[in-house]
């Protein structure tokens, strides 16, 4: 390599890097906005974290029983060990559900950066990597649930780092290891994302043609199995049977329609990406189309297998098998393998012009647009916890129940008449039609649960269709009377 290819090498790496950083400064900092608005502990499984909590706390007074009592949890075992980091920074600077939805959104942004390598490792092109990137980093759904104290992040940053050490050229047995690693680490995360763990083990064996050795396969066993200590010690320090968890907790996975799995997927992303779902169905067709028709396409034709394997996996389990219901957030595995084959596609595109530059800068505006559009709806939304703070805070007067449903009733006989009733300032499940009311409401607000993506965690059909028919709101009255002289009480 002579001294000017040198210099243009190193030109363009500066100039990749640049791209990139814009792109992760852009999408954390939208993360970090969508934490600072609200939204901690909507959904019920976000007060998992107050065991991380509890477990830092134990920590701190070196009550280990307590410790790995709070820590040993059948449900996403590992979950509670990432969140002890926030949990524990949480006991110097005082209790904050800001700083635990600061700490997710980091692995959220870390999602846009494993996709970036995991593209550029299949590909060996880093435009397209850059395209990737800057795909999924217009991924509503991957941006949304940044806010939320959940695993779902993390877990996945974790098994798309694995693909891309799985995917890169020539990787070492001690990059198996760490790719295996990852891939276990990714599981017990968050159990949900089974097909991704599946997903990364079928990616040991189908990327790069070449033959592994049984050395090479051992390396990479090894290292899916280490997370497991990790999840098993506090279980046997805590005499607790961990199996007979797991067993328990993965019987529950039934909440939704089975029937639902083959097409939920497509309803889910067509709910959180807007236009932009059409965008990527042409985009992921065309590249079907080139994975049949190119034989040099070797890195898109791989993308796509896995991006089908995950697909057919969530398939199977809940049409097939029964087993597991899909749901909104398991539909996220396909976003950055479905964000690379985009990309591949949108480069192809570009490459039949001779102003390639000008036709990713009007793509980038136009997604750009519909983007802002669909992450609007998040930034507006009033999350319970929220309305009845403002409740409060407008009112100065003590709440009585908080109750679903269009009729209101207070928590006890002896409630004076300026007390408020609140009605729907809470998670819903399961959603039922409401009855209409002539009573007068002071305040009001629409409920998150009228956002569509909310709509696909759990929800049966029949659910989501209530919700549509008419929006659910959050609501405050007073006690007292309702506006046709009802005695609340």
């Amino acid at each position: 390599m002579n001294q000017h290819t040198r210099r243009n090498h190193s030109e363009k790496n500066r100039n990749s890097g640049a791209v990139i950083g814009s792109i992760l400064i852009f999408s954390l900092c939208t993360r970090i906005t969508l934490a600072l608005r609200g939204g901690q502990f909507f959904f019920p499984d976000e007060s998992r974290y107050n065991l991380s909590r509890e477990a830092a706390a134990f920590l701190q007074d070196r009550n280990w029983d307590y410790v790995f009592q709070s820590l040993s949890n059948a449900d996403h075992p590992l979950f509670f060990q990432w969140m002890l980091v926030p949990a524990a920074l949480e006991r110097l600077i005082g209790t904050t559900d800001i700083l635990p939805s600061l700490y997710i959104a980091l692995f959220s942004a870390g999602i846009i950066y494993a996709t970036f390598k995991a593209s550029e490792s299949l590909s060996d092109s880093t435009e397209i990597a850059l395209i990737a990137a800057f795909v999924a980093s217009i991924s509503t759904s991957l941006t949304i649930y940044s806010r939320h104290i959940v695993p779902y992040d993390i877990s996945l940053f974790l098994g798309i780092s694995s693909i891309a050490i799985l995917a890169s050229k020539r990787p070492t047995q001690l990059k198996y290891g760490m790719a295996g690693a990852l891939c276990g680490l990714s599981f017990w995360t968050y159990t949900g994302y089974w097909a991704l763990t599946a997903c990364c083990i079928a990616a040991f064996f189908i990327l790069r043609s070449y033959k592994k050795s049984a050395a090479d396969s051992i390396f990479f066993l090894a290292g899916c199995a280490i997370p497991l200590g990790f999840v098993l010690l506090p279980h046997i320090l805590s005499g607790k049977d961990f199996f007979r968890g797991l067993s328990s907790f993965s019987n529950t996975v039934t909440q939704g329609n089975f029937s639902e799995g083959w097409m939920l997927p497509f309803e889910y992303l067509h709910s959180s990406e807007g236009a932009i779902f059409y965008v990527f169905t042409v985009l992921i067709a065309w590249s079907c189309i080139r994975a049949i028709l190119k034989k040099d396409s070797t890195g898109e034709r791989e993308t796509l297998i896995l991006l089908v394997f995950i697909y057919l996996s969530l398939v199977l389990a809940s049409v097939g098998a029964h087993k597991f219901v899909v749901y909104g957030r398991t539909c996220r595995q396909l976003l950055p393998l479905a964000c690379i084959s985009a990309a591949y596609s949108l480069r192809s595109l570009a490459e039949w012009s001779n102003r390639k530059s000008t036709i990713y800068l009007m793509l980038a505006s136009a997604t750009l647009f519909l983007y802002t559009g669909n992450i609007s709806d998040p930034f507006q939304q009033v999350f319970p916890n929220q309305f009845v703070e403002a409740v409060r805070k407008e009112t100065g007067a003590p709440l009585a129940k908080n109750t679903p449903g269009e009729w209101i009733e207070s928590g006890s006989e002896t409630h004076s008449s300026n007390e408020i009733s609140l009605i729907n300032a809470k998670y819903l499940y399961p959603i039922k039609e409401e009855h209409q009311s002539k009573t007068h409401f002071f305040k009001t607000e629409q409920h998150p649960i009228n956002y569509r993506p909310y709509q696909y965690e759990g929800f049966r059909k029949e659910s989501r269709e209530i919700i549509r028919r008419k929006a659910i709101t959050m609501r405050a009255a007073r006690s007292s009377t309702s506006e046709d002289g009802q005695n609340l009480n």
